[in-house]
């Protein structure tokens, strides 16, 4: 080692008290900043309903970074509640192991409301959430000059002798069942929860309203962080994990020091090192980009044998040449989601085909989710599902009996 390594390295031994004073007084004052946010993003609560903790935060009583934007819940008669479309919901459960929540609204979640009726349509448009695998529309009618016969649910306390109202799933499919809502005069989509299919159709539109349904959202996942007994919160928009160990400020203070001490140790040690290899060079290890494995895990295909949850699939040719290339003569009908059309099978059998309009995350998942629903759900008031194009098609499709 040459004289001026030498003195360089005698200096910094002669620095360590002050590298030391230096990391002791950081690690003390990030120690005391980590601990007021630990108690500062805890676990809140509304008085009723779940404890609200990050993602979610209530802006009366925490500050911005205890949460993540689109995520403020607000508290109205001790109950948490949030905003859409303009009405309250109550939450009534918030599921942080699998990122979803169970909403109600709040004029439908009073017992004494005998009669619960949908007057806004619900939307997630500009909301960080997305319906669960189980939430579809059902669609109230109001103020029929006709009847239907077929529906779902009657709504007998929305109907005089005049003007009729009803509750459907699948509404674009009415008109191809010969009955024009051109009838009524408003129509509302309301989002309810169809997990438990057994009871679906014994209980009526009140107590289906009443259960409320489930939302999702993809926000940074806090388990882990919860799981080590931590706080999340989010700085400057970006994801933190807080932590209180509990220890008294003696104890914080000497493990500060020790710790303290021990790093400027460390960087002296390094710099010794450093400077009596200087005359040496080391390839550094090193990863190419082209060796490393660009292929996606295996994910288990659900399309097995031609079917998807027991339901044929179709090719996307087979549905057009039923439609006679999606022939506007034979279109029935149009709703919120896609353009229905009649159609003839190769093997004969009449077809109502139901071309979504978009092809994107949410419209596959919404896909999915009826396909599923539709093959388990059977009832007399409600289409059968021949069939459908494969989630992966450029072109979503699904193929009803026509009646």
């Amino acid at each position: 080692m040459d004289l001026q390594s030498l003195l360089i390295s005698r200096n910094m031994f002669h620095n360590v008290p002050i590298i030391a004073f230096f990391f002791f007084t950081t690690s003390l004052v990030e120690s005391l900043s980590v601990n007021s946010k630990y108690s500062a993003c805890g676990p809140q609560n509304c008085g009723n309903g779940p404890n609200i903790s990050y993602p979610f935060w209530i802006p009366q009583q925490q500050e911005s970074n205890c949460g993540s934007p689109g995520f403020n819940v607000t508290c109205k008669g001790n109950y948490p509640t949030r905003i859409f479309s303009d009405d309250d919901y109550i939450i009534k459960d918030i599921f942080y192991t699998n990122n979803s929540l169970l909403l109600v609204k709040a004029e439908f979640y009073d017992g004494d409301n005998e009669c619960p009726l949908p007057k806004r349509n619900f939307s997630i448009e500009k909301t960080p959430f997305n319906y669960g695998p189980a939430t579809m529309n059902l669609s109230f009618f109001y103020n029929c000059t006709v009847p239907y016969e077929n529906a779902t649910y009657a709504v007998d306390c929305g109907s005089n002798a005049t003007h009729h109202a009803f509750a459907v799933f699948h509404a674009d499919l009415l008109r191809y069942r010969n009955y024009s809502a051109e009838s009524c005069q408003d129509y509302v989509n309301a989002p309810v929860e169809t997990d438990d299919l057994s009871r679906l159709l014994d209980i009526n539109f009140t107590g289906i309203l009443k259960k409320g349904f489930v939302l999702q959202w993809d926000a940074v996942d806090c388990r882990n962080c919860r799981s080590s007994g931590g706080s999340c919160d989010s700085d400057n928009k970006k994801f933190t994990c807080n932590h209180d160990k509990g220890l008294n400020l003696g104890l914080k203070i000497g493990i500060g020091f020790g710790a303290a001490t021990i790093s400027a140790l460390f960087m002296c040690l390094l710099f010794l090192i450093y400077q009596r290899r200087n005359k040496k060079r080391y390839a550094a290890a090193s990863f190419n980009s082209r060796d490393i494995s660009l292929h996606p895990s295996s994910i288990t295909d659900l399309e097995k044998d031609g079917n998807y949850f027991g339901v044929h699939i179709f090719t996307y040719r087979e549905l057009e040449e039923a439609t006679n290339n999606f022939d506007s003569k034979k279109e029935l009908g149009d709703g919120g989601f896609g353009t229905v059309y009649q159609g003839k099978l190769r093997d004969g059998r009449a077809v109502a085909v139901k071309r979504l309009y978009e092809n994107n995350y949410k419209t596959v998942g919404q896909f999915m989710n009826e396909v599923e629903i539709l093959t388990r759900l059977r009832h007399q008031n409600l289409v059968t599902l021949y069939g459908c194009t494969s989630r992966h098609c450029h072109e979503l499709l699904l193929a009803y009996e026509y009646i």
